[in-house]
């Protein structure tokens, strides 16, 4: 004998402004350059021992500049904070790394022009120093979408 039961479920939804507007802030997130996120590679630091990738994702923070910063770990060195910047007057993208173990002051790389970050197919190098007992190597910063 077969017995069979009806389950009846009632789904309640309660609307919210706020939860419709955070929605909407997220997704429309409209950056002044090309990229939302972007990957900065690092290689050839002395002691690096294997390439540092780390994705970032940019915000736009006024009419003419995108941010964004993140963790950052290079191996065989440590880990650390890495930031990056799109400015529309130059068209150019700029990272900047910092608190890395040994470092006693702001790196310096020379920016990476939108061209080379959105549609390039390979990754454009720049140098990168990083001061004190870390270094000079090499950087790129590549759209990711």
């Amino acid at each position: 004998m077969t017995c069979m039961r009806r389950l009846r479920v009632t789904f309640s939804f309660l609307a919210s402004n706020t939860i419709a507007t955070e929605s909407f802030a997220q997704s429309t997130n409209n950056v002044v350059g090309c990229a939302h996120a972007v990957t900065v590679t690092i290689t050839g630091l002395p002691k690096q021992t294997d390439d540092s990738n780390t994705q970032v994702t940019l915000s736009n923070t006024n009419p003419n500049q995108d941010k964004g910063e993140a963790n950052i770990n290079i191996p065989g060195i440590g880990s650390g904070h890495v930031f990056v910047a799109y400015n529309l007057n130059s068209n150019t993208y700029f990272a900047l790394i910092s608190d890395i173990p040994g470092q006693n002051g702001p790196s310096f790389s020379d920016g990476i022009s939108a061209a080379n970050v959105c549609s390039s197919v390979s990754p454009h190098f720049v140098s990168l120093v990083i001061p004190g007992n870390v270094g000079s190597g090499s950087l790129a910063i590549n759209k990711v979408n």
